[in-house]
């Protein structure tokens, strides 16, 4: 537990590094544990050993009771390899259970610019914007999406929106 404990501090205190090497020995001291597998899992995406990450977030997400983060880390890690099916898949899982989780809905938009369907995309940027319109990187990701629409009007909204929010 302490190992575990420790990595996840470092973890908050974005030392990625750090946080895999103590939480790739608590796995090791203390194999089936799923809060730590996510843990790890979440470390390896924050020093974007994604392949990693997937693999620990599988197992983590084998354990009874897995919570809806593992799937929605499994779906950014799927992101970062360009597996857009997959991460789509593990992002709609999510939201089946949360409809508007605003992580899972930014990266589902991601997924679908990734994918080539910018108005799938519009549509996850603006459920994000609905349930927080504060979230200037969803709504920078809308503005170029309705650009790559040709929604020239709608884009220079979200602009104008972006400057005034932040002079």
């Amino acid at each position: 537990d302490a190992l575990w404990l420790l990595g996840s501090a470092r973890l908050m205190q974005d030392r990625a590094d750090l946080a895999v090497l103590l939480l790739e020995r608590a796995a090791a001291a203390g194999p089936g544990r799923g809060s730590v597998l996510e843990s790890l899992g979440l470390a390896y995406l924050m020093s974007s050993d994604f392949a990693a990450a997937e693999r620990v977030l599988r197992q983590a997400l084998a354990m009874p009771g897995a919570p809806l983060s593992v799937r929605m880390r499994l779906g950014a890690a799927l992101l970062h390899q360009g597996d857009h099916e997959g991460a789509i898949a593990e992002l709609e899982r999510v939201l089946a259970a949360q409809p508007d989780d605003p992580d899972a809905l930014f990266n589902l938009g991601l997924a679908n610019i990734d994918r080539g369907d910018a108005a799938r995309a519009r549509v996850c940027f603006e459920r994000v914007l609905a349930r927080n319109p504060g979230h200037d990187t969803a709504r920078e990701r809308l503005a170029a999406t309705c650009v790559s629409l040709r929604r020239y009007p709608e884009a220079v909204m979200h602009l104008e929106q972006l400057a005034r929010a932040h002079p």
